[in-house]
């Protein structure tokens, strides 16, 4: 539902620019990443795959304010994929705040983001993983399969176990289209 609040202080009203009101709803089964991203993003986030959830958002359109929730199933960002997707979010006057984001494999073990992007595409984001297996991690399981330690042959022959896990962060800030 979409409703336009016309600016009328000429008429005694109590507005001065024109406000919206948006109550969004997309049903599981009825939206994905990579169509839903590129109406706010255009193609730089790159995430693909079914999403669903909802968002109330107010204010002029280039100051919008308001709550978001998104989940999702098999979700695939670069050269990972998820079993789920949880996003907790504010838009704060035009910047979206992503207050807990979890994307979770199927052992439960999950990639947690957290920070905002603004609307000219200014952006500050922390990334923290907490001991994933590296069988867990898509180029590692497609290269070397899914077991908790494989046998891996190396380039100048002979071979070594790989074993493991990985923890640690990342924190990406700058502009959304320098990021590849």
């Amino acid at each position: 539902e979409v409703r336009l609040h016309f600016p009328n202080t000429k008429r005694g009203g109590d507005r001065e620019e024109l406000e919206l009101s948006i109550d969004a709803v997309v049903p599981r089964g009825h939206g994905y990443a990579e169509d839903l991203l590129a109406i706010f993003f255009g193609g730089g986030l790159g995430a693909s795959g079914p999403i669903w959830g909802g968002a109330s958002l107010s204010g002029p359109p280039a100051r919008l304010s308001g709550q978001a929730k998104v989940l999702g199933e098999g979700i695939s960002y670069l050269w990972e994929d998820f079993e789920r997707l949880a996003i907790q979010a504010e838009v704060k006057e035009g910047t979206l705040h992503i207050e807990q984001g979890l994307a979770s494999k199927p052992s439960g073990k999950a990639l947690e983001g957290r920070g905002w992007i603004a609307p000219g595409g200014d952006l500050d984001f922390r990334f923290d993983l907490d001991r994933m297996m590296l069988s867990e991690m898509a180029p590692i399981r497609d290269r070397f399969g899914a077991r908790s330690s494989s046998l891996v042959e190396l380039a100048g022959g002979g071979a070594a176990w790989m074993d493991g896990e990985v923890s640690g962060y990342a924190q990406i800030g700058g502009a959304l289209k320098n990021i590849e």
